[in-house]
C-alpha cells in the first residue's frame, strides 16, 4: 500500500526537523569536490539506554543503494551460472584467511587451471570502504577511484600491482566492502584489474539489498552523522515508493 498523505506530511515534517539539527553542527555537511571528509573526532551517539558509541568518519563516496553479505558463506556469494559464463570454475573454493584474521576467503578459478582467478573476502564489521582511504597511500601506489555497477570501488594492492595480480575493493554499504583479488593464469594475458572488475560487475548487483529504514526521528539522526544524503534520499524513496513504517509519536 503507498504511503498516505498524511505519512508523505510527517515524512516533510521529519525531514524540515533533522535538517535543522543538521545545519546547527559547526562542521559542513561535505567537502568541496575532489578532497576526501574530515578525519576529524569520531561522531558520537546516545542510545535510549544510556550507552555511548563513537561511529568512525565517512571518508568514502556514500554507498546509495547498500547490500548487506554478513553472515553469508562467501563462497556462496557468486552464481555458478555466471562464473561459467565468464569462464570460471562453477564453484568456488574455500581459501585460508589472510594472515592475523579469521576472515573467510574463497576463490574461483578458470576453468580447467589451479591457478590464476579471483579470490573474494568481505569486511562487515567496520567502516566499510573508508577502512582503505585510511590506509597510508605510500603503500598503496595505486590507489585510484571508481565505481564497479554505479557502487563506490578503488584500486589498491598493497606494493602496487604486477602484470600478473590486481586487488580492487567495492562498497557495498557504508559499513561492508567487498575485496577482489585477481590474479592471471598460466597462459592467460589479460589485464588482472580487468578481470577483477568484470568478476565483481557480476557479483555485486546479485547481493542482497540491507533491509529498508524506519522512519523515526532518532533512526535518522544516528545515521544521518554518517551519510545525509543517503537518508534523505531513503527517505524520498519510502515516502513516495514505498510502504513506510513509521514509529509512531517518536517524530521530536
Amino acid at each position: 500500500m503507498r504511503a498516505s498523505n498524511n505519512t508523505t506530511t510527517a515524512v516533510c515534517t521529519l525531514l524540515a526537523a533533522v535538517l535543522a539539527t543538521s545545519c546547527s553542527s559547526n562542521e559542513p555537511d561535505q567537502n568541496p569536490p575532489g578532497e576526501p571528509m574530515s578525519t576529524g573526532p569520531f561522531t558520537t551517539q546516545h542510545s535510549p539506554n544510556g550507552t555511548t558509541t563513537e561511529t568512525p568518519p565517512l571518508l568514502a563516496p556514500a554507498v546509495q543503494e547498500p547490500r548487506d553479505v554478513s553472515g553469508l558463506d562467501i563462497c556462496t556469494l557468486f552464481d555458478s551460472e555466471d562464473a561459467v559464463r565468464l569462464g570460471y570454475d562453477p564453484t568456488g573454493v574455500p581459501e585460508a584467511p589472510l594472515s592475523g584474521t579469521d576472515t573467510p576467503r574463497c576463490g574461483w578459478r578458470p576453468e580447467g587451471q589451479r591457478a590464476g582467478g579471483v579470490t573474494i573476502w568481505a569486511d562487515v564489521e567496520r567502516s566499510g570502504l573508508s577502512e582503505m582511504y585510511s590506509l597510508p597511500r605510500e603503500s598503496y601506489p595505486d590507489f585510484r577511484e571508481f565505481e564497479v555497477s554505479r557502487y563506490p570501488a578503488v584500486q589498491a594492492s598493497l606494493g602496487g600491482p604486477t602484470d600478473r595480480t590486481c586487488f580492487i575493493h567495492v562498497g557495498i554499504s557504508d559499513r561492508q566492502f567487498i575485496t577482489f583479488g585477481s590474479t592471471l593464469g598460466h597462459g592467460q594475458e589479460d589485464d588482472p584489474c580487468d578481470q577483477a572488475v568484470t568478476f565483481a560487475e557480476a557479483l555485486i548487483p546479485s547481493q542482497p539489498t540491507q533491509p529498508r529504514i524506519i522512519l523515526g526521528s532518532q533512526t535518522i539522526q544516528q545515521n544521518l552523522a554518517r551519510s545525509p544524503t543517503t537518508v534523505f534520499q531513503q527517505l524520498l524513496t519510502l515516502s513516495e515508493d514505498r510502504d513506510v513504517e513509521p514509529e509512531h509519536q517518536n517524530y521530536t
